[in-house]
């Protein structure tokens, strides 16, 4: 099941891959080596609107009433506040990862919420998929690999983080050796 409709998410795609967008490197490279759009508002307004959805006052509704977190005040707790959100657009190339450090591990937990564009051949040792890992555990907890037009949603705990494996030479080989998400952050207020 696709979460946006195929006509607009095709689109997305199609700006996403054009040089209508500017993309910046993010660093520093013992954290994270990967390209994000530099200036939300000079992008093509079908990009804008759909990074706009992901903290929209609709879709914290929805999200709260799919996980029963409390992220909108239109929640069955009058109290609630808005939840803090962190959203942005990221592109993902052979070379690009994510790394833990001290600081993936917050002291707050968060629902994560990723939509990838320009995957449809993506395969699993091209590297590219969000690992999510115990703080003390060896083991994965949970891999969440890019998926066209599919929405994941993961709650993370306190004692939980999440890093982008590396994406090697293999992932050149493929007709779309890049992909890009919009990757955001709630997290509910006190």
């Amino acid at each position: 099941m696709d979460f946006l409709q195929v006509e607009k998410y095709e689109e997305i795609c199609s700006v996403l891959n054009s040089d209508s967008v500017v993309w910046k490197q993010k660093g520093p490279p013992s954290r994270r080596r990967y390209e994000e759009i530099d200036n939300i508002e000079e992008v093509p307004s079908i990009v804008k609107e759909c990074h706009a959805l992901f903290s929209s006052e609709p879709f914290l509704v929805v999200l709260s009433n799919l996980t029963g977190l409390r992220l909108h005040p239109e929640c069955a707790d009058e109290t609630v506040q808005m939840a803090d959100i962190n959203s942005t657009i990221r592109k993902w190339s052979p070379g690009s990862y994510t790394l833990l450090h001290d600081q993936s591990f917050l002291e707050y937990a968060t629902l994560n919420a990723g939509l990838c564009f320009n995957c449809p051949e993506w395969e699993v040792e091209y590297g590219g998929y969000t690992s999510y890992v115990a703080k003390d555990e060896k083991e994965e907890l949970l891999r969440v690999d890019p998926k066209p037009n599919s929405l994941a949603l993961v709650y993370i705990t306190e004692e939980t983080a999440n890093f982008i494996k590396y994406i090697n030479c293999r992932a050149k080989e493929s007709s779309s050796p890049c992909f890009q998400d919009i990757f955001s952050v709630y997290r509910e207020k006190e």
